[in-house]
Formats: structure tokens, sequence, C-alpha cells
């Protein structure tokens, strides 16, 4: 994942080094992280396609709803930002 985000970043003008810190980080931080238990509901939207070379994303154990959307890590908030977000809507909507 990391070539990946960093491949991404060297495409982007924007990408600037304190950018390519921060996701430098990114497995440092996250690392030992264990989620906990929520009060309140959880939704889980999980990528369709994993990244090439990766295993599909490990499954959610705490209590959730679940949504697969088309993409990967990444685009599912790039070019498949709109079929992510109106999934959740309709997520979203359903619990009203």
């Amino acid at each position: 994942m990391t070539s990946d985000m960093l491949r991404r970043a060297a495409e982007f003008a924007s990408a600037e080094p304190d950018q390519l810190t921060a996701m430098a980080r990114y497995f440092e931080i996250f690392n030992d992280w264990k989620p906990a238990p929520l009060a309140c509901p959880a939704l889980y939207v999980r990528a369709r396609d994993p990244l090439p070379g990766t295993e599909p994303a490990p499954g959610w154990s705490l209590p959730h709803a679940e949504v697969t959307v088309p993409g990967d890590h990444f685009t599912v908030l790039e070019e498949h930002a709109r079929t992510t977000a109106l999934a959740i809507h309709r997520w979203l909507g359903g619990r009203v």
C-alpha cells in the first residue's frame, strides 16, 4: 500500500514533503491500534478490489453494517467517490 500511496502522490503536483512524511507514519501510528466497540451504529465501507499484490481487507470483528463499493483502497474516494457517497447516503437514510 505504501508504494501505491507514494506513486499516487508523485502524480500530483500538490504532493508536498509534509504530506509524504505523514503518509510514511501511517503504518507506525496504527500498528498496534485495536478498535473499541462503539455505542452507535457503524458502517464498514469495503473496497471491492484489493490493491495489486495485497490480500483483501480483513473483516471487521465488531458489530457493524457493511457495504462493498467499486474500486480499491484509493479509488473508492477518487473515480468511485459518487458511488461510495451514494452507498453511505442510502445506509444513513435507512437509519432515520
